[in-house]
């Protein structure tokens, strides 16, 4: 099966056409191969950063206050390498009151030896919700050697759901720490 970052990176080339949800003019996405961003969409109200790593790529995605995202922004991040390092060093700014949904999918499908590490920062202000639902898509060879980590403030009142599975091939190695700290009448479900 084709990934969507495989997809996005062939029509980034002019090797065939993006997938057709991302033909949508409200469908928010960011794709990352490596070290380049191959395709990036934001939408109102959403702010989308990025800056080249020499081994990843540095993001930041600001959610304006108010705004709910009606369509799920699609994170797509990966390399298509064999060998190598990933890292995404993310900030995550969500507004008050505002809502996000997050697809994000990380694909290695030709890793024989990739080390994809994700440092992430994530802020929720007071009454603003994320759901955060990260699918992994290797290959049978366990390649990847996946290192995440990430701090979370959830303000009083917000809401945080953050899920993760790998749903295709496996992984080398798996390490994930999340410091998470929620504020009074805020909740936090972390899923792994």
């Amino acid at each position: 099966m084709v990934s969507h970052l495989e997809q996005i990176v062939a029509a980034q080339h002019g090797e065939g056409p993006l997938p057709a949800f991302l033909r949508q003019p409200d469908v928010a996405c960011l794709a990352v191969n490596g070290n380049e961003v191959a395709f990036k969409q934001p939408v109102p109200g959403l702010e989308i950063e990025t800056e080249a790593l020499d081994d990843g790529v540095r993001l930041l995605l600001r959610l304006a206050p108010g705004v709910r995202v009606a369509k799920p922004l699609h994170l797509c991040v990966g390399t298509l390498a064999q060998t190598g390092p990933q890292r995404i060093v993310g900030t995550f700014d969500i507004g008050a009151g505002s809502h996000i949904e997050f697809i994000a999918c990380c694909s290695f499908p030709n890793a024989e030896d990739v080390h994809h590490t994700m440092e992430a920062e994530t802020h929720l202000a007071p009454g603003a919700s994320v759901i955060y639902r990260e699918t992994h898509h290797h290959n049978g060879i366990g390649g990847v050697h996946v290192s995440s980590r990430a701090r979370v403030i959830v303000e009083e009142g917000a809401r945080y759901f953050s899920g993760l599975a790998v749903t295709e091939g496996r992984a080398g190695s798996l390490d994930i720490r999340y410091d998470v700290q929620v504020a009074a009448h805020a909740l936090a479900e972390l899923n792994a």
